[in-house]
């Protein structure tokens, strides 16, 4: 059967032509724009949700240089290289070394780390935060009260503390003060009501911190030792 009428010629001219014009995406859109939405939104939804529940990941890295004067006559520069050879190997073994990881975690207190609120420093809540080789694993949680100090209870909901913002207080090996300034400008943000801080043993701390500090020498003719720290 022979098709006769514009719409004949119109989807003569498409297959013809082969081409995709303006006309049939706008035509489109207009159909399937409740679609489009819907999946617009989830996918601008799923990607905040996401974004918002997912702990932020630090990442410092530094270079160090080994530094050492070349004294060695012309006739023992092999054995000169060698032995500066070795002195980046002791230096990296030096930075592994399981010494230097619990003097890390004493200096800055790597025990105690921040669960809630995400992405906000422990600067940016406490003025004092210092934990001890005999603290202890547990999670405190801090919660406002009426009088607007905090209650501070263990993970089994046994009271600590009732402490005001900038009032010093010592549990569990930590020692620790609220500060008194807001961690955002006046205005846009109060101080939350409810922190939650996670306290490690001193083994579990300094064991998680070998396993995420990364020491290597990315150029085996340099003097040059990378340190990544996730």
């Amino acid at each position: 059967m022979k098709a006769n009428g514009p719409q004949a010629r119109a989807g003569l001219r498409t297959v013809t032509d082969g081409e995709l014009h303006l006309r049939d995406v706008v035509n489109l859109l207009r159909r399937n724009f409740l679609l489009i939405g819907v999946i617009g939104t989830a996918v601008v939804g799923s990607t905040g949700w996401y974004l918002w529940n997912t702990p932020p990941v630090f990442e410092a890295q530094t270079t160090i240089h080994v530094d050492q004067e070349r004294s060695a006559p012309a006739e023992l520069e092999f054995l000169s290289a060698v032995i500066r050879g070795s002195d980046v190997e002791t230096e990296m073994a030096l930075l592994r070394a399981r010494s230097i990881a619990e003097e890390t975690v004493d200096a800055l207190s790597l025990q105690a780390q921040v669960v809630e609120p995400k992405g906000v420093s422990r600067a940016g809540l406490f003025s004092v935060l210092e934990a001890g080789r005999g603290a202890q694993s547990d999670l405190f949680t801090f919660r406002r009260a009426d009088d607007g100090r905090y209650r501070i209870t263990d993970s089994s909901g046994a009271e600590i503390a009732v402490v005001a913002r900038g009032e010093v207080v010592l549990f569990n090996g930590v020692r620790l003060a609220l500060t008194e300034v807001d961690p955002t400008p006046p205005g846009r943000s109060v101080f939350p009501d409810e922190i939650v801080l996670q306290v490690q043993s001193f083994y579990e701390a300094v064991k998680d911190l070998s396993e995420s500090l990364s020491v290597g020498r990315p150029y085996r003719e340099a003097r040059v030792i990378s340190v990544t720290y996730v």
